[in-house]
C-alpha cells in the first residue's frame, strides 16, 4: 500500500510471516496478541518511505466491525462472503519497539453482499513522527463451501469435504475429515485430510471443540499452512461452519450429532492367502471396533491388541502368518 504525503511517498507492509529477507506482505490480519480486544486482529507491519527509509515497524492491530450473521450462528458476520454491510468505522493500535512510539488506528470498512472483497481506508496516525497517513486498499475473504458428506457410527463420524473457493471455484480443497461425538452438542475433530487442487496437505495441528447451535456447528481448526500456494507457515487459524438440516427422528438434534442407536455386531472373517491370513471386517461405517485375541477359547483369556474405526467394509484390518500353536480371534464393540 502507498500514499503520498506533501511529496513524500509512503509504503505500508502488512502480514504475518518474517523471513531472512524481512517482512513477507502476504496481508494475512490474523489472532496475535492473548489480550487482543475481541474482534481484533493483529499482524506485523512495516512503515517505509519511497527510497526504502524504515521510519515505524512492529505490531498492528485493528478491530473488525461486528455485524449480525443471518445464518444464526455465533460466528460474527462479517466473515460471511454473503453477508454485505455498509461504511463501519473501527479502531486500532499499532507499536514500534524501536524508539518511535506507536499511534492509533482508524478503520473504514465496506463490503458488497456476495463478494469475497471489500473495501478498507486505513488511517494511521503517529504523534511522535507528526504524521497522519491514509491507506486505501481492499481485503480479501477466504471463503471455501460446499457438501460434507457424512456416515455416522456408534462414536465417530466419518466424512468427505467436497469445497470451492468463493469467487474462484478451479481452487478447490476435497478429503476426509473425521468427528467423534462428545454429546450431541459437542464434537472434536480427530482427524482432517484435505488436499488443495494442487495436490498440496493441508497438515491439520488440532482444533477446539466443533460446538452445535441448532441445525448449525462452528470451531476453530489451527494448521501448519492454512495456505501453502502462499508464504510458508501463514493462514493457521479457520474458522469452520457445518449446517445439517437432517434430523431423521425429529427430535431437533440433527443426524450429524447423533450416534446411531444400536450398532450391528462386528463380524471377522479370515482369509487365506500366500503370505498367510488376513482378516476381514464387516461392520457400521464410522464405529469403533476392538479386536481381540486368545490362546484358548476359556473365559479371562482374552487380550485386546487393536482397536479399529472402521472407514470402509468390508474391511482388511490386519494379516498374521500362521503359527504351530492355536490362535484364536474376535472383534467386539467397545
Amino acid at each position: 500500500m502507498y500514499v503520498n504525503y506533501f511529496g513524500t511517498l509512503y509504503s505500508l507492509k502488512i502480514g504475518s510471516v518474517i523471513q531472512d529477507t524481512g517482512l513477507t506482505e502476504n496481508g494475512e490480519l490474523t489472532v496475535r496478541f492473548n489480550n487482543q480486544p475481541t474482534n481484533s486482529m493483529g499482524a506485523l507491519y512495516q512503515l517505509t518511505t519511497g527510497n526504502n527509509v524504515g521510519l515505524l515497524a512492529g505490531d498492528f492491530y485493528v478491530s473488525i466491525p461486528a455485524i449480525e450473521n443471518p445464518i444464526g450462528n455465533d460466528l460474527n458476520g462479517f466473515w460471511n462472503v454473503d453477508q454485505g454491510f455498509d461504511l463501519t468505522q473501527t479502531t486500532g493500535v499499532f507499536e514500534d519497539p524501536h524508539g518511535n512510539g506507536g499511534g492509533v488506528v482508524l478503520a473504514n470498512w465496506s463490503h458488497e453482499e456476495g463478494s469475497p472483497r471489500g473495501r478498507c481506508e486505513i488511517q494511521m496516525a503517529s504523534p511522535k513522527l507528526g504524521l497522519t497517513l491514509d491507506f486505501n486498499t481492499t481485503f480479501e475473504l477466504t471463503e471455501y463451501s460446499g457438501a460434507l458428506n457424512y456416515t455416522v457410527g456408534s462414536k465417530f463420524n466419518h466424512s468427505i469435504a467436497q469445497l470451492k473457493r468463493r469467487g474462484n471455484k478451479l481452487q478447490t480443497l476435497t478429503g476426509g475429515i473425521d468427528f467423534k461425538r462428545i454429546d450431541p452438542d459437542h464434537l472434536d475433530v480427530t482427524s482432517f485430510n484435505l488436499t488443495n487442487e494442487n495436490g498440496d496437505d493441508l497438515q491439520h495441528t488440532g482444533s477446539e471443540t466443533i460446538v452445535r447451535n441448532g441445525g448449525q456447528y462452528t470451531g476453530l481448526i489451527h494448521f501448519v499452512d492454512g495456505d501453502p500456494a502462499s508464504v510458508e507457515g501463514d493462514y493457521k487459524l479457520w474458522h469452520m461452519t457445518i449446517r445439517d438440516n437432517n434430523d431423521a427422528n425429529g427430535n431437533g438434534i440433527p443426524d450429524f450429532s447423533e450416534a446411531i442407536p444400536n450398532p450391528r455386531p462386528p463380524l471377522l472373517r479370515v482369509i487365506r492367502n500366500d503370505n498367510g491370513l488376513q482378516f476381514e471386517l464387516t461392520a457400521d461405517l464410522a464405529t469403533d471396533v476392538i479386536l481381540e485375541a486368545s490362546p484358548s477359547l476359556m473365559p479371562g483369556t482374552w487380550n485386546a491388541f487393536q482397536s479399529v474405526s472402521v472407514t470402509t467394509t468390508p474391511q482388511i484390518v490386519f494379516g498374521v502368518r500362521p503359527v504351530e500353536s492355536a490362535q484364536f480371534w474376535r472383534a467386539r464393540l467397545p
